[in-house]
């Protein structure tokens, strides 16, 4: 199980072994794709809130030149448009809507990308040290899950004993 970005892990979550759900978390991660999309998303709303009280300010004077006027527009409209950028940014990492409003609200990032279990299963392999830099297709793996309810075999069979094989019968190993 790789992660979708790269980053240094900075938790397992789960043990060698463990049965797993789909879903379950396995790992986290610091991913600076992740800190960087934060980081934007925190500038891109103190813009907005910037911008908008500009607007408002221009709206409740007397005299103000048009221009000004349709310039702040230009600029509270660019700023939102900018600020639901950035969440969406941030909302690809998993980040739930909460979250990206505490982010917003603390102007703290949160670094930790939640790696999770694509099938349910079993921990098969472990490789996951804390420190670790992973990346996306790097062997090897952090985790492996296998779904074990099913076992294959393969038997090397001499061609005479071919007619004592049958489909679905019992074999012991």
């Amino acid at each position: 199980v790789f992660p979708d970005y790269q980053g240094t892990i900075i938790a397992t979550l789960a043990q060698l072994g463990a049965e797993v759900r789909i879903d379950q978390p396995l790992y986290t991660i610091k991913s600076p794709d992740l800190i960087q999309a934060e980081s934007t998303l925190i500038g891109a709303a103190a813009t907005y809130v910037l911008t908008n009280k500009e607007l408002l300010r221009v709206q409740g004077l007397g005299g103000v030149a048009e221009r000004e006027k349709e310039q702040a527009t230009s600029d509270e409209q660019t700023a939102e448009g900018a600020l639901k950028a950035a969440r969406d940014a941030v909302r690809v990492f998993g980040k739930t809507d909460a979250e990206i409003d505490e982010m917003i609200a603390s102007r703290r990032i949160d670094p930790a990308l939640v790696v999770r279990s694509p099938i349910s299963g079993r921990i098969t392999s472990f490789n996951a040290p804390l420190g670790l830099l992973v990346q996306p297709g790097n062997l090897p793996a952090p985790y492996s899950v296998a779904d074990v309810s099913t076992k294959w075999m393969l038997a090397s069979v001499m061609e005479s004993e071919i007619p004592l094989f049958h489909l679905g019968q019992p074999v012991r190993v």
